[in-house]
């Protein structure tokens, strides 16, 4: 059996030299600490294929979409190798998946360091999305050691994770079921659970107060990484709204939801909230209905948020960008305006 091993996602060159976007790839340490590489040998599950794309391995290019990089490496919880080495067939925590995970040799010999190096660099055109694994090796490390701590890497960070569960469902639990209702919405999990507005309580609350829950556990990963709300519905109650805070600096959106609801009546009914979010870096309006004089009243009152630092209007239809924008912009001098 392996000495150690984990399981990651990455950008490969082919051995006819295309490239191969979100391979997953086995990379094993033998008890002789000789470094293997296999390659999952067909697609992916879309049960697989959603864990790792959000959370799972550790994607070293990046995602296009959100950009937070990367996720956790993962381990096989059983598997068995051919005799002849050719092949690994492993399961994971059965909550991913139940279907098993078939891996072929990818490289050995002198194939196999560039293929660790796929591994590290994503061999992704963008640098600046390099992950950061990348800082803690030398490319002038022969196989052996390379291989060992990009395995090191992916246990520490697995490590890192079921710390951090433990403080994010903690986190959870103390937000008032408005605030939760929110973070559900802007994450997708607003569709199995059914909130009152009148007394602001959960009629059905199914999955979210089960801290094993893996729907939940993905939300609250996602949250953490992308450190954004959106806003959906403005007609439930933002009490507690100031625990956002805790999730260090983050985004905060009003977008096309808001207005299809038919939530939005003026930025005045939400400044009080807002003055409370010291945290938010980044404040946005998307396809909504705020207004020239909407905007120039009430975003004054963030002059005193310490870390804000843009906020930008995206296509409202009610307010003209080029007239007002100056204007907020000496209202708002350590805050950059953007949008059109």
């Amino acid at each position: 059996m392996f000495k150690s091993h984990a399981v990651f996602k990455s950008q490969v060159l082919l051995d006819d030299s295309s490239w191969a976007k979100d391979a997953l790839l086995l990379v094993v340490r033998e008890q002789s600490d000789t470094i293997h590489v296999y390659r999952a040998v067909s697609d992916m599950p879309s049960r697989v294929e959603d864990y790792f794309s959000d959370l799972g391995a550790i994607d070293s290019y990046g995602d296009r979409d959100t950009n937070y990089g990367y996720g956790s490496g993962v381990h096989l919880k059983e598997y068995s190798v051919t005799a002849d080495n050719e092949y690994v067939v492993g399961t994971v925590d059965p909550e991913i998946s139940k279907y098993p995970l078939v891996f072929r040799l990818f490289s050995q010999g002198n194939k196999t360091k560039q293929r660790l190096l796929d591994v590290i660099h994503g061999v992704n055109e963008d640098a600046n999305k390099v992950v950061e694994l990348q800082e803690i090796v030398d490319p002038e490390w022969n196989t052996r050691t390379l291989g060992a701590k990009v395995i090191e890497f992916a246990e520490a960070y697995c490590e890192s994770w079921v710390a951090k569960d433990k403080e994010l469902w903690s986190w959870w639990q103390s937000l008032t079921p408005c605030m939760q209702y929110h973070v559900l919405c802007s994450y997708g999990g607003s569709r199995d659970v059914e909130y009152d507005k009148e007394t602001q309580t959960f009629t059905d609350y199914a999955y979210i107060q089960d801290p094993d829950s893996d729907k939940m556990r993905k939300i609250l990963r996602r949250l953490w990484l992308r450190k954004e709300i959106t806003l959906e519905d403005l007609e439930v109650s933002f009490e507690g709204v100031e625990k956002l805070n805790e999730l260090g600096l983050f985004k905060l959106v009003f977008a096309e939801e808001t207005e299809m609801n038919g939530s939005w009546t003026s930025l005045s009914d939400h400044i009080a909230w807002l003055e409370k979010l010291t945290n938010m870096q980044y404040l946005s309006f998307e396809y909504v209905g705020i207004t020239d004089d909407d905007a120039l009243t009430n975003l004054k009152r963030l002059a005193a948020l310490p870390s804000l630092k843009e906020i930008e209007f995206r296509r409202c239809y009610n307010f003209e960008y080029t007239a007002t924008a100056p204007e907020l912009r000496k209202l708002l001098p350590n805050c950059e305006i953007s949008g059109g």
